[in-house]
């Protein structure tokens, strides 16, 4: 019965993933902005948020081990897996700015991360433990992170604005003449 709950669940983690990255590239449309924005956000939250509640349950229930396994086992895991197979299947073209500015987060996240969780062998110490406060600095990360990313589609959308304004007679002539054509 166990497995058979298992395969359902998995058929419907499927189909909501469907419907999760068809609404997000909706977002993204409506919205004006780039679907890089909204997979930076939107679908990272939505799909970390279950990860994000097994890892706090399992430390609610004293499995730290299931937490930081957790963790560590699903970034090894999308970073290999996912991008390793979405690349096989098409080619996935990336922007100098995600290597310039998106890059350089995932970097700063991973390395405070083994440094934290590092405690005997960078320390001397006797356990390794990350920290209440450690967690609030892994959390500032994330906080500075929201605010660039936040900062980069309110940029985007004044450079829209501005191009619309400037542009606006042009696009409305060409699509004038589209009419007639």
């Amino acid at each position: 019965m166990e497995y058979l709950f298992l395969i359902i669940g998995f058929a419907l983690l499927i189909q909501g993933a469907n419907y999760f990255v068809d609404g997000s590239s909706n977002i993204a449309s409506l919205l004006n902005v780039s679907p890089m924005l909204i997979g930076l956000t939107i679908v990272a939250f939505g799909t970390s948020s279950p990860e994000a509640t097994v890892s706090i349950m399992a430390a609610l229930n004293g499995n730290a081990d299931v937490a930081m396994g957790n963790v560590v086992g699903s970034n090894i895991f999308n970073i290999t897996l996912v991008v390793g197979v979405t690349a096989i299947i098409a080619p996935l073209t990336v922007e100098n700015e995600t290597i310039r500015k998106e890059i350089p987060f995932t970097l700063l996240a991973s390395v405070a991360l083994f440094i934290f969780m590092s405690d005997i062998a960078l320390q001397s110490g006797n356990l390794n433990v990350v920290t209440r406060s450690e967690g609030l600095v892994l959390l500032l990360i994330l906080s500075v992170f929201i605010y660039y990313i936040l900062e980069v589609a309110r940029t985007n959308r004044i450079i829209l604005v501005l191009w619309w304004k400037k542009n606006r007679r042009i696009v409305q002539a060409l699509n004038g003449a589209n009419k007639f054509s």
